[in-house]
């Protein structure tokens, strides 16, 4: 009966550990480095970028690469 309390205590801690070692962190970056990533600023990038639909042929596909060219 111990060996199976056990058992089960042990894989259910395994179970949460792999679990938490596998989840994103939820930090927010907010350091001004320019070279590091933030995801702050890739927020705004989208936002900017998916104002208006950009499909490739068109004027706002244009303006959008030219966006994305000039970051």
């Amino acid at each position: 009966m111990l060996k199976k309390v056990a058992a089960t205590l042990l894989l259910a801690l395994a179970v949460y550990w792999g679990y938490v070692s596998l989840k994103p962190s939820n930090t927010i970056s907010t350091s001004e480095n320019s070279s590091s990533f933030s995801t702050e600023k890739a927020l705004e990038h989208l936002k900017i970028i998916s104002e208006k639909p950009h499909y490739v042929g068109t004027p706002e596909h244009e303006k959008v690469k030219e966006y994305i060219a000039g970051e």
